[in-house]
């Protein structure tokens, strides 16, 4: 039994810390009573509300709100689950909060596309703009004060003559 004992804590110590710490974070909370998913959620909703583009920002906010009550109905589906044997009568009892779980669940994905399509959106708008200021660049014409493409004045135009 000894043995055993030993055996157990050198192979916990031999991990890398990392490691042994990943493998017990969703069973162990933080000193501030939350959970890793939680606390990455917080973390989500902090960055996202960052964002310049308001709409991105609420997306953001309102998908950590979604999160959280994925986590609440995914423990209550749990606990009905865990109350006693698998029974027809037990799965009866999960199943509305099941289906609402997966209706968040997938307007979680929906809302997770429009920040997708909306960064990448804003993504290539900007590498664009980026790529016409180079080629611009190149041909020698002058940036504005702000660090823009400068434009020609209505006198500079060139007009074919009549």
């Amino acid at each position: 039994m000894e043995d055993e004992t030993m055996e157990l804590e050198n192979t916990t110590e031999n991990q890398p810390a990392a490691q042994a710490d990943d493998d017990l974070a969703p069973a162990r909370e933080s000193t501030t009573g939350m959970t890793r998913r939680e606390q990455r959620v917080t973390e989500y909703e902090t960055n996202g509300l960052e964002r310049p583009d308001p709409l991105e920002a609420c997306l953001a906010a309102l998908n950590a709100n979604l999160m959280r009550t994925s986590f609440a109905l995914s423990d209550v589906v749990q606990e009905v689950l865990d109350a006693g044997p698998a029974t027809e009568e037990t799965v009866r009892r999960a199943a509305g909060t099941l289906d609402k779980w997966l209706r968040v669940n997938n307007q979680i994905g929906r809302f997770a596309e429009f920040e997708f399509r909306a960064a990448d959106a804003r993504y290539k708008a900007a590498r664009g703009r980026m790529e016409m200021e180079e080629m611009l660049a190149l041909r020698g014409r002058p940036k504005n004060a702000s660090g823009g493409i400068a434009r020609p004045s209505g006198n500079q135009l060139s007009r074919s003559p009549k």
